[in-house]
């Protein structure tokens, strides 16, 4: 049997090609290379973004100044380190004494009027603060530690040599005090002053004694018992009495000023009142030696030695006159240049 072979349709022919063609492309596609798909970050591949971080601010620079109030320093001292604190932008504080925890970084200088009894322990502590110390007594220096030798023997020096020059028939005397770091030697180089110009200072007129003479008390003692000890000098008929700062008051002066003594000072400022019988004031300098050191000190540099100076303030004319103000002028010399010492005075 012959059989024959079926003819194609256009139709069917073009369907054919079109499977052929779907068959090539789906094993071109099959056979391709994927690119792969890129995945998203983990949470512990995210680089966190750090916290803002606040910046410590430095604690304010400050000035301590150390002082139980009883110095007569103090108001003066005062007032120049409030100057000096202000310019470098820094506080001043006031503390009646002074332990190492009150060191803080951010202490600058502390300022002592006399000094402390625990100087070495505070000196271990002190780190970078300097440390200025006022003493009527010889100090070692060291390189966070500077002194100011104030000599108050030649303060009281001065007073009795310018007490006597001052009254007639050498009718002077002196209140001082006997329990301040200086002790007696205050007393001493009061009597010692007047007898370097006088010699053996004897009256001509009764009562008979030798002056100057001194009255001596506690500086915590009251007006009253400094007035008590006045009257009982009143009785060698006084013409100048000299009144040191811890013995002083408004009240006493007033009172020292109403009998008709001529007053003089040891520093202090005069009620308004007893201008007229005040002479001057025998005035310790601390202060100019203090603005001295403190330019070194505020940058940091320690190991300063200075002496205040003695001199004359508010010096009144009709009592302390052009002689008598050189016969002055020529002791401070003396006692600036060391060959006048107010604890050993020759008698010839």
């Amino acid at each position: 049997m012959v059989y024959k072979r079926p003819k194609l349709s256009g139709f069917s022919l073009s369907w054919l090609l079109a499977l052929l063609l779907a068959a090539l492309l789906t094993a071109c596609s099959s056979n391709a290379t994927l690119s792969p798909t890129p995945e998203m970050p983990t949470a512990e591949a995210v680089t966190a973004t750090p916290a803002p971080t606040e910046t410590p601010v430095p604690e304010q620079g400050r000035v301590l100044l150390v002082s139980d109030g009883t110095s007569a320093l103090v108001d003066g001292v005062r007032q120049t380190l409030q100057a000096r604190a202000a310019e470098a932008g820094w506080a001043l504080e006031e503390l009646p004494a002074m332990q190492t925890s009150d060191f803080t970084p951010g202490t600058k200088v502390a300022v002592f009027l006399t000094p402390p009894s625990n100087l070495a322990e505070l000196l271990g502590a002190a780190g970078q603060t300097q440390l200025i110390v006022f003493s009527p007594t010889d100090l070692e220096a060291s390189p966070n530690l500077s002194v100011i030798r104030v000599q108050p023997e030649q303060q009281a020096f001065v007073a009795g040599f310018v007490s006597i020059i001052l009254a007639p028939d050498w009718r002077a005397a002196g209140l001082v005090p006997n329990d301040t770091p200086a002790g007696a030697t205050i007393e001493q180089a009061f009597m010692n002053g007047g007898q370097y110009f006088c010699g053996i200072c004897n009256p001509v007129y009764g009562p008979v004694v030798r002056f100057p003479l001194t009255a001596t008390l506690s500086q915590a003692s009251s007006p009253a018992e400094w007035q008590a000890a006045a009257d009982e000098l009143g009785q060698y008929n006084l013409y100048v009495v000299y009144v040191a700062p811890e013995a002083s008051s408004p009240e006493l002066l007033n009172s020292l000023a109403g009998k008709n003594y001529v007053l003089l000072g040891g520093g202090q400022v005069p009620p308004e009142e007893v201008l007229p019988r005040w002479a001057g004031s025998i005035q310790i300098d601390a202060l100019s030696a203090l603005e001295g050191l403190w330019p070194g000190v505020a940058a940091g540099t320690g190991g300063q030695v200075a002496s205040a100076p003695v001199g004359i303030v508010d010096a009144n004319p009709d009592f302390l006159t052009e002689g008598r103000v050189q016969l002055v002028d020529e002791v401070l010399q003396g006692l600036s240049a060391g060959w006048l010492s107010p604890l050993d005075v020759p008698t010839e």
